[in-house]
């Protein structure tokens, strides 16, 4: 009798090893978290719409009561002054433009000055030429009062004229520098005061946005995410704000005068509830985030000053004016050298256009013949001199190819020599205005590659595809909206993709969307090796790391933000490392990053490296043949039962 019921539970236990070896092996393969799992916000944080108007309602600080009397001070790198501001020569002058927003009253700037040499010198400081500073030169700090000084249009303009004195006005030109530098601090003070309507809501000066929608976010809220980004890029060049997608939160965060929040609602329209915008309605952020920017930096009058005579048949072609792409008339005064620069992007001409020839013209002081010549510089070379005579410069000529850039600065020197060499106080300077309808003519061209061929690879209009369309994806995407945003004046207009098939494209994803994509790097690991076979690079196919590529697949231009890790959660600080000069820093047409070191950018089309995938690492047998080990096992548990079966019958009854 025992030793049946010890068969029985020899039986028994063959019974569940042979059921359990056959769950295992049918039982499907857990999937791979991805980022939309990793980067969904709980649903605890999420406020439903009904109960979310009575809480904006109620909090002080959406109303603007919790903002009270203060004292705030910005420098002028805050303000978009990043590097310093020179001045030049015996006498010279510069305009700032401070944003006062409203409700705040500038009382001081605070200025750091460094001069070379320490000469003995004046520095006026004017407000609508009324004077508010004379301090003696050389001084290293210096407190300009501002108060009573009226804001214009959210900005106050203050010029800053020196004079150093000297008996060689050309020699000064060259020997006199004045330099302001961006740690100089405007003081403001009083109650910021909210907008009342959807025009104030943004202000003059702004640090931050933040913008409140759900996880994953609807589509609408994705479009209007990306058309809120490029906004701030066009709005606040130079000082573009931070933006910052969050959860509903359970209660508001303290007031802050520079920031502005935005609420993503769904059946609402657009309304102002201090300073919180609730927008719900595509329309309405289309009629917000896609108007021309309200607030200029430096507004100037006219377009031209006459209408200009076609000088060489290739003028015939389309053509954009200096005024068009944001400069007005810039005049010049003095001795020596004078120079005129003017910058511009390949983007602020069009899709497919390239800058052919340069029509340009402008008025000077009258010019005894071999006194002076004008010298045109394309991104610091000179490729055309004219001499002066006159009171007229007016010239056409072909701009050389090779030397234009994404950003390119167009540079105008006037070399005057006074006759005689009477260069001192007393004698007539050389004077010059450069008219503003002078133009660019376009055509078509070999347009740049890689990197440097975006943002004019995505005009008119382009595509961004996420994969998933999380909050975290679109952050990052919305960054990189802003990145290409600041250096064109064309607005770009982003549209939210279903798919990756649409082009121009801009696509995030994880490790299988490079192999859908057709991207040049499209495997987890790769080498990267020169003609001769010489190996530079080696990246293992288990080691995560980050790419940001350019390319062309499927007949259009394709920007590429992808990862190899599980959770893509090192695509943030990748992108944060990557634009840290913006997208100006950015050339070649590759740049890679993993969880620690450096950010490396590679032009792989202008030179002879290639890139050759690595196998994956081969999994252990075990992992690659467990549905067979365990179909085995699940078979040899049913042998062991055939065979002890008869065995333990013939003893029972025994």
């Amino acid at each position: 009798m025992g030793s049946i019921k010890q068969w029985s539970w020899v039986l028994l236990i063959g019974l569940l090893l042979g059921g359990l070896a056959w769950w295992m092996a049918h039982k499907p393969f857990p999937p791979k978290p991805q980022a939309d799992q990793t980067y969904r916000a709980s649903s605890k944080n999420l406020l439903p719409w009904p109960n979310l108007p009575p809480l904006l309602r109620s909090e002080g600080l959406l109303l603007g009561e919790s903002l009270t009397e203060g004292a705030y001070t910005l420098s002028l790198t805050n303000l978009g002054y990043l590097a310093p501001i020179s001045l030049v020569g015996a006498e010279a002058e510069t305009t700032l433009y401070l944003p006062v927003n409203p409700g705040l009253e500038a009382e001081a700037l605070d200025l750091l000055l460094a001069a070379l040499p320490e000469a003995r010198g004046v520095l006026e400081v004017l407000a609508a030429e009324r004077p508010l500073l004379q301090a003696p030169l050389p001084a290293k700090t210096l407190r300009v009062p501002l108060k009573g000084v009226p804001a214009e249009n959210g900005f106050l303009t203050l010029t800053l004229r020196i004079r150093f004195p000297a008996e060689d006005l050309c020699a000064a030109q060259r020997l006199y520098r004045l330099r302001l530098l961006p740690e100089s601090r405007l003081h403001l003070s009083g109650r910021p005061t909210p907008p009342k309507t959807l025009a104030e809501f943004f202000p003059p000066y702004l640090e931050r946005v933040v913008l409140y929608l759900p996880d994953p976010p609807p589509p609408e809220a994705a479009q209007a995410t990306l058309w809120l980004a490029g906004f701030l890029a066009r709005t606040y060049p130079g000082r573009v704000p931070e933006l910052d997608l969050e959860p509903y939160p359970p209660r508001w965060p303290p007031a802050s005068p520079f920031t502005r929040y935005v609420v993503w609602l769904e059946e609402i329209g657009a309304q102002v509830q201090g300073f919180a915008l609730l927008l719900g309605d595509l329309a309405e952020a289309a009629r917000l985030f896609l108007a021309q920017p309200g607030l200029r930096e430096a507004p100037f009058p006219g377009e031209a000053t006459q209408t200009l005579t076609l000088k060489a048949p290739e003028e015939l072609g389309p053509r954009v004016s200096l005024a068009q792409l944001g400069h007005g008339p810039k005049r010049v005064e003095g001795y020596g050298t004078l120079t005129a620069a003017y910058t511009f992007a390949l983007a602020d001409l069009g899709p497919g256009h390239l800058p052919l020839g340069l029509r340009l013209r402008a008025v000077h002081s009258p010019v005894e013949p071999k006194r002076g010549y004008a010298e045109l510089l394309l991104n610091g070379v000179a490729f055309y001199t004219a001499p002066l005579e006159g009171t007229v410069l007016d010239l056409y000529t072909p701009l050389p190819s090779r030397l234009l850039e994404r950003n390119n600065t167009l540079e105008v020197r006037f070399h005057y020599a006074p006759p005689e060499g009477q260069c001192t106080y007393g004698a007539l300077p050389f004077t010059a205005t450069l008219d503003p309808g002078s133009y660019l003519v376009l055509g078509r061209g070999e347009l740049l590659s890689g990197l440097d061929a975006f943002p004019q690879a995505l005009l008119p209009q382009f595509w961004v595809y996420l994969e998933p369309l999380d909050r975290f994806k679109l952050q990052l995407a919305a960054r990189l909206v802003q990145a290409l945003q600041e250096t064109t004046r064309t607005p770009l207009r982003p549209e939210v993709a279903s798919d990756p098939h649409p082009r121009p494209l801009l696509a995030l994803g994880g490790p299988d969307l490079p192999q859908t994509l057709k991207a040049p790097l499209r495997t987890p690991g790769f080498r990267l090796v020169d003609g001769a076979g010489t190996l530079w690079l080696e990246v293992n196919p288990g080691a995560p790391y980050a790419a940001l590529q350019a390319f062309a697949s499927e007949g259009g231009p394709v920007l590429l933000l992808s990862h190899t890790s599980q959770d893509g959660r090192l695509l943030a600080p990748f992108l944060q490392e990557a634009l840290r000069e913006g997208w100006f820093g950015l050339h070649g047409d590759l740049v890679l990053g993993g969880p620690e070191g450096p950010v490396v950018s590679l032009a792989l089309r202008e030179s002879d490296l290639r890139v050759q995938p690595l196998p994956e690492n081969p999994p252990s047998l075990l992992a690659r043949y467990r549905r067979e080990v365990y179909l085995g096992l699940g078979l040899l548990a049913l042998l062991l039962l055939v065979w002890f079966y008869p065995k333990v019958v013939r003893r029972g009854k025994a």
